[in-house]
């Protein structure tokens, strides 16, 4: 399965895409909804304003990450990082 250039639009649906390689994509406004993503590795992505619901983050790694505005069920992810940074000194 190809995009071509100039393709505006995909929709894939019950599709196996296992080891495929997106880069220098534009998904600005893409849903993904009942998507497998076990094992994926994310380098360099701009998720600034995406909305995570119903999302098993168990064994995720995140390093030199921006969380500035970030929330977790209302929480402000970098107030947290910061307190606990404070409780381990």
């Amino acid at each position: 399965m190809e995009a071509k250039s100039g393709a505006q639009q995909l929709a894939i649906a019950n599709k196996s895409l296992v080891g495929s390689t997106f880069d220098d994509v534009n998904l600005a406004n893409a849903m993904f909804r009942n998507v497998d993503l076990t094992e994926a590795v994310f380098e360099d992505v701009n998720l600034s304003n995406g909305r995570f619901r119903d999302i098993n983050f168990s064994g995720v790694e995140m390093s030199n990450c921006n969380f500035s505005g970030a929330m977790i069920n209302g929480i402000p992810v970098q107030a947290a990082l910061d307190a606990y940074k404070k409780s381990q000194a």
